[in-house]
């Protein structure tokens, strides 16, 4: 008889863990996830109005210089020519002379290259080139550069009393 008691309990005993033990349930939801990164083209200037003083009036004489720095921001630049400068409207007997300097990257797989600069005219010069850092697609690009113009009489010059004024478009494209 106490075989069989000894069975019993050790039945009770495991039936009793099963029962306690909860069981495994779950629910699930699923969800489709997008990611969207939009295109970014920026560009700021350090200065949004600069004059040119001459110190003569005579063919040849040069102006003071004035440099602005250049802050641009994009990721999508794959135009080989993405900085240029242009005039609305030609000054009389001057030259206005344009001279980029070196591109300081912040970030990004792309970097702007200054060109030699020159004279910028109507239609326009190209101030920075694009290439592609460390075989990348090169088409994020953060960083900034300088400019720096002046102005050069091409023929003696008249007196001015009010400063002669025109719209330089400098253009930051990213394709």
């Amino acid at each position: 008889m106490k075989k069989s008691n000894k069975v019993v309990v050790i039945a009770l005993t495991v039936a009793m863990m099963i029962a306690v033990a909860p069981a495994a349930f779950a629910a699930s939801v699923t969800h489709l996830v997008s990611i969207v990164v939009n295109p970014t083209l920026s560009m700021t200037a350090n200065t949004a109005a600069f004059t040119l003083t001459f110190p003569d009036y005579l063919q040849g004489t040069a102006s003071n210089t004035q440099d602005v720095v250049y802050t641009v921001k994009a990721n999508n630049v794959v135009n080989a020519a993405p900085v240029s400068a242009k005039l609305d409207t030609l000054f009389p007997n001057v030259d206005l002379n344009a001279v980029p300097g070196a591109y300081t990257q912040v970030s990004g797989n792309g970097i702007l290259v200054p060109t030699a600069g020159g004279t910028i005219t109507t239609n326009g010069i190209t101030l920075m080139n694009h290439t592609i850092a460390n075989g990348t697609s090169g088409k994020t690009v953060r960083g900034s550069f300088p400019v720096t113009y002046q102005a050069k009489a091409n023929a003696d010059l008249d007196p001015l009393t009010d400063s002669l004024q025109r719209t330089l478009t400098v253009t930051f494209a990213d394709n």
